[in-house]
Formats: C-alpha cells, sequence, structure tokens
C-alpha cells in the first residue's frame, strides 16, 4: 500500500486535493534546519493551474523572507528564470518561472507560469503572515508587507507570500509543491529501511 501511495505522489502532482491549509499539507521542505520553520507561498495570479503554490522552509538562528525564497526557488528545479534584483534601498522579485508540465520551463511555453517585474500596474507584490494558524483560515488575512524580504524576520509558524497583482489582495489558497520523484522514493526508500531494522531488530530479541 505504501508503494502505491508512493506511486501515486509521483505521477499525481499538484491538485485541489492538495490545498494547503496548514504546515501539516506541506509536501516540499527546504533548508537542513531542525528548530524553526515557515512557509512560502507564490502566486503567479495567471489562471494556469495551480497559479498558487507552497513550500516548507526549515532553518536554525536567524533567516529573512529573502533567504527563504532564495532557498526554496534554488532546491526546485521546476523554477527557471527566477530574477531578484538588488536596487541599493531594497531587493525586489523582477521575475518568476515555473515548469507545470515537466517538460522544462520556457518562458513563452503557454503550460509554465510566468511573470516578469513590474508590467505598469502588476508587480509581485509581497505578503507576510504571523499568527496561529494560516493566512486562509477563517478570520485571518494576509497583511501587505511594509518591509522588504531582506529585512523580514522570520519566525517559527509564518507565512511569506508573493503574488503579482495590481492591488493589495494577498495570495489564492494554494496548493502543495509536490518533491521531484527521486526525493520522494529516496524517503520512501529511507521509510522502509527504517521499518525493516526496527524488524530485523524485533526478530532478534525474540530469538535470544
Amino acid at each position: 500500500m505504501a508503494a502505491l501511495a508512493v506511486a501515486g505522489v509521483m505521477a499525481g502532482g499538484a491538485s485541489r486535493a492538495d490545498l494547503v491549509g496548514s504546515f501539516d499539507d506541506i509536501q516540499y521542505w527546504v533548508g537542513d534546519g531542525t528548530t524553526y520553520r515557515a512557509a512560502l507561498v507564490i502566486d503567479w495570479n495567471d489562471e494556469k493551474t495551480p497559479e498558487s503554490i507552497v513550500w516548507g522552509f526549515r532553518w536554525d538562528g536567524e533567516a529573512t523572507g529573502r533567504d527563504m525564497l532564495q532557498a526554496v526557488t534554488t532546491a526546485d528545479p521546476h523554477f527557471g528564470d527566477v530574477e531578484l534584483k538588488d536596487w541599493g534601498w531594497g531587493w525586489s522579485v523582477e521575475g518568476l518561472g515555473y515548469d507545470l508540465d515537466g517538460d522544462g520551463f520556457g518562458a513563452l511555453d503557454p503550460d509554465d507560469h510566468y511573470q516578469p517585474g513590474w508590467d505598469g500596474s502588476r508587480y509581485w507584490a509581497y505578503f507576510t503572515y504571523d499568527g496561529s494558524a494560516s493566512p486562509w483560515a477563517p478570520g485571518e488575512a494576509w497583511t501587505y508587507s511594509e518591509v522588504g524580504m531582506t529585512d523580514r524576520t522570520l519566525s517559527n509558524g509564518s507565512w511569506d507570500g508573493w503574488r503579482y497583482t495590481a492591488d493589495e489582495n494577498g495570495p489564492v489558497q494554494g496548493v502543495a509543491a509536490v518533491p521531484e520523484p527521486a526525493a520522494v522514493a529516496l524517503a520512501y526508500i529511507g521509510a522502509c529501511l527504517a521499518v525493516w531494522m526496527v524488524r530485523r531488530r524485533q526478530t532478534a530479541i525474540a530469538t535470544r
């Protein structure tokens, strides 16, 4: 049954069933920290499904919004044309692309996400949430960030959101990004190995 479940994750990709409502729903985690965790939501707002995707980030010590964005876009090979610019007074997102169909990213590929920097009305707006639930829980909402990503200090359980928009409406509820099949397979193999070792130890104890 476990093998079938892993195969389903490999083939299924992101779907509406994977809508993220809490940290427990996040499937793709980056960073090797063990102390803190935060979530990153990117909403391309381009009418392509899914338009909003979620990743998790783990760290120790201190980390900023820029640290999380760079960690996620570096770790997930589906990203393409990631353009972050330092204007001297702060950093901005000048382009984000994402390979949705698994055939390689192309900025002009109608099956992929891509939004540039400011186009005259729309831009990559930055939002944050530091509540105890999620930005989509009843009574909760995103806050339009008054600081840039480098001045944003992450806290345990915080959420960062990027949305390509002309207004101050935060990202729509996103789906969980799914790790590459190889990563899922390795995780499954590791889990199977752990179970085998436990059973082997139990058998050894029983036969003493």
